[in-house]
């Protein structure tokens, strides 16, 4: 049965279970014009727990003013995760994710048209993951908008991702992000690998952990991105770099400001293999 123009507001929700996929709330199947208000939500179970899941042509649904709790004790836990889900709004939420897995605050599998604005992110502080996300975004028309990120965790922090060869004509605009991780390095601030006519502007970015800090990476399968007005630093022993550069072209870093420090060597405010693709 489709669901349209519903409101699920003001509601305690907990789930658990031995096995995976619990989730706090799930819409799916050509559901519209819903709202998802001021919910507390706990999920915990195996593995890919989500607080809220908007699955399958969901579109117009408002995610928002939620507190979101989600644990796994073997895998993945995510906050918020849209899956083939366009034209939503994510909004005034708090998260939490931890768990065994990667953790990850905020979702988006091939899900466009989405506003993602000032959330509250939380992954990984008291988890044992290997991998922890603010946010992961395989969405275009994203607008990432005044949100504060914090990951952390035992493996890998990375604040934003994007991966997917559909993330194009995205936004990331005035977030605080921030990144660490209890043992080892490779912690990013944002991490782009493959995207295309993408606007990063106005962000405040830490990273900091014993080495190998980024703040923002830049893939080989980037085209006409803008980076902007970004303040980025990074901190650790050695190989603290703010801003690294694999390959990207007809792009522009501009008026940003960066710091990259160590106690050790091979820190870099800029580290280029194809500086020349920029203007």
């Amino acid at each position: 049965t489709n669901v349209y123009n519903s409101t699920v507001i003001d509601n305690t929700i907990s789930t658990n279970g031995s096995s995976s996929l619990n989730h706090g709330v799930y819409v799916l199947l050509d559901c519209s014009g819903n709202s998802i208000t001021a919910n507390n939500i706990r999920t915990d179970g195996f593995s890919a727990n989500d607080g809220v899941k908007l699955e399958s042509t969901t579109e117009n649904t408002t995610v928002s003013g939620n507190v979101i709790n989600v644990t796994a004790t073997s895998g993945a836990s995510r906050g918020i995760h849209l899956s083939s889900a366009n034209k939503n709004v994510v909004r005034h939420n708090s998260m939490s994710t931890n768990g065994t897995g990667s953790n990850v605050g905020i979702l988006l599998t091939t899900s466009h048209d989405t506003l993602v604005w000032n959330n509250t992110i939380s992954t990984g502080m008291h988890s044992s993951g290997s991998a922890n996300y603010g946010m992961s975004i395989g969405g275009s028309r994203t607008r990432i908008l005044a949100n504060s990120i914090t990951t952390n965790g035992q493996g890998t922090s990375t604040g934003i991702v994007m991966t997917s060869a559909i993330t194009n004509n995205n936004s990331i605009v005035n977030n605080s992000i921030s990144t660490a991780s209890v043992a080892g390095g490779g912690n990013f601030g944002i991490d782009l690998s493959s995207c295309a006519d993408t606007n990063i502007t106005g962000n405040v970015i830490r990273t900091s952990t014993a080495n190998n800090n980024i703040g923002l990476s830049i893939g080989s399968s980037v085209e006409r991105l803008l980076v902007r007005n970004n303040s980025i630093s990074t901190q650790g022993t050695t190989d603290n770099d703010a801003i690294v550069i694999s390959g990207a072209t007809n792009s522009t870093i501009e008026s940003n400001v960066l710091r990259a420090n160590g106690s050790g060597a091979g820190n870099k405010g800029i580290e280029s293999s194809s500086l020349s693709a920029f203007n």
